[in-house]
Order: C-alpha cells, then structure tokens, then sequence
C-alpha cells in the first residue's frame, strides 16, 4: 500500500451513523486520533437526515445492516429535495463483501465501501480516498451520486459505459441540448472536505443523463 499523506482534518465536520454505541465510540475515537474535531452521531436513517439537513457534514460514515438501512439513507442524501448537500462524501461501512451488496451500495450513490472489522489504517485510507480521488458525480432520473467507474472519464471521448441509465453511446453528447455543468461550490455555505483539509484542487462536474 502507498505511503498515505498527512492532512489538517480539524476542520472537517463527520457525521456517524450507525444505531451501536459502541461502534459509534469506536470510529469517534479514532477520527480523534486523526484530529477530527467536531463528530456527529446518528442511531437512526431519520436522526442521521437531521443532521444532514441542520449540520451539512463533510463526510458521513453510515453503517448498513439490519435495523439501518444505509441504502434508503444514501439515496435520501443524494435524491432529495431536502438534502443541503448531494456531493457530500459517504464511505459505507457494513460487515458483508460480498459482491451483490457492493453493487447495491454503489448503485445507490456512496463513493467508498468499508468492510467490518474497521482498522484506523483502513478508516483513513477511505478519508484520504474521499479527499484525493475527485469522481465525476453522475445525474439520471433514477440516480445521483459518483461515477460507478473508478477511472477518469475523458469528456472529450466517447462514453462507453453500459449503466442501466444510458440508454446508447455518448448520450452525454447527444442532439438533446447539454446543461452546463452543476459545481460543488454552487451550494451555499458548502468548502468541500479537500479544501478543508487544505488541500485544493479541482470541484468536481455533474454529467446528466437521460
């Protein structure tokens, strides 16, 4: 594994959602070790959406498992009209890897997948991958949430994917007329976590679809 970089997470505001205590303290202590200062804790999808709506979190860690369902979650965050912020990052955690429920998870709009047990190693390399790997973020009228494919897409190039929400080869460039592209930095009041780690690049796109 590559030699992970340092960042000033002070500034980063986390949300927690996971309905065991002890799993909740867990991961609070070390995005402490880490120096995340301000740490938010949800048990439930609709206290957890509270604090989406009344907090605006940089980055959620939302656990799926029986009682909470991080997938109705995730699609509330990234579909609804009440969500402040449908680009924040979301870093699934869950104790299943197998491979239908990283579709699942995937389709539904995360941007990193953590399988249970958890190590502060593996819980910072997601923080890092959240910070470090800008995904085109993706809206269809199903969908909104990063490119499904983990490498670059060249607008410039054909688009080749097969999602289920493109209906023919570069849609993106079809005869339908193409809406600008939608930034992170239009969102009132939203630093997105990269620049909060004081690291600054690039905001990331909207490429609509169908």
């Amino acid at each position: 594994m590559a030699e992970l970089k340092s960042y000033d997470l002070s500034h980063i505001r986390v949300l927690i959602l996971d309905r065991q205590m002890f799993m909740r303290r867990l991961i609070v202590d070390v995005l402490r070790q880490f120096g995340v200062i301000e740490v938010l804790q949800a048990d439930t999808v609709e206290k957890g959406f509270d604090m989406v709506r009344n907090s605006n979190p940089d980055v959620i860690f939302s656990d799926w498992a029986p009682g909470l369902d991080g997938i109705t979650f995730t699609k509330k965050v990234r579909l609804s009209p009440d969500s402040p912020n449908r680009f924040v990052p979301i870093v699934m955690i869950t104790a299943h890897s197998d491979l239908s429920r990283i579709v699942r998870a995937r389709d539904a709009g995360i941007n990193e997948y953590l399988r249970k047990p958890i190590t502060a190693k593996l819980l910072y390399t997601r923080l890092c991958a959240v910070i470090e790997q800008h995904r085109l973020y993706v809206k269809a009228p199903d969908f909104f949430g990063p490119d499904r494919r983990r490498r670059r897409v060249d607008l410039n190039g054909p688009d080749r994917r097969n999602h289920s929400n493109i209906h023919h080869q570069d849609r993106r460039r079809g005869q339908r007329p193409f809406p600008p592209p939608e930034r992170r930095q239009g969102y009132p009041g939203f630093v997105p976590p990269e620049r909060r780690a004081e690291r600054v690049s690039e905001p990331a796109d909207v490429v609509y679809l169908g």
